[in-house]
C-alpha cells in the first residue's frame, strides 16, 4: 500500500484497510496531509488479476470519509489506465 500523502506517522496507508480501528495512538484510517481531490491510494496486488469490487468506509470515530473517487489501473506502475463503463469506454466511472 502506498498513498500520495499522510497526516502524519499515525495515519499512513498502512491504516487504510477496510475494518481497520483506532488503536492507541493509530487511527482507523488513512488521513491525507491535504484535503483536496489530488490524493490517492495505491494497492499493488503483485500480479495482474481481475479486480471484482472496491469496498470504501469512513475513517473510524471520525466524519472523515471519501465522497467520491475513481479507479485506475497499471501493468507496469508506469502507465496508468482509468477505469471506464464497459457499455460507454469513453466516461471514467466516478463511484
Amino acid at each position: 500500500l502506498n498513498a500520495s500523502s499522510q497526516l502524519d506517522e499515525f495515519h499512513g496507508a498502512n491504516r487504510s484497510r477496510l475494518h481497520e480501528t483506532a488503536s492507541g495512538g493509530m487511527s482507523g484510517g488513512w488521513v491525507p496531509l491535504n484535503m483536496d481531490d489530488q490524493q490517492w491510494i495505491q494497492v499493488d496486488l503483485g500480479y495482474n488479476t481481475a479486480v471484482k469490487g472496491v469496498a470504501m468506509q469512513g475513517q473510524d470515530g471520525s466524519d472523515n470519509f471519501v465522497t467520491a473517487f475513481y479507479v485506475s489501473y497499471s501493468e507496469d506502475l508506469s502507465t496508468w489506465t482509468d477505469y471506464r463503463e464497459p457499455s460507454d469506454p469513453t466516461t471514467t466511472v466516478y463511484l
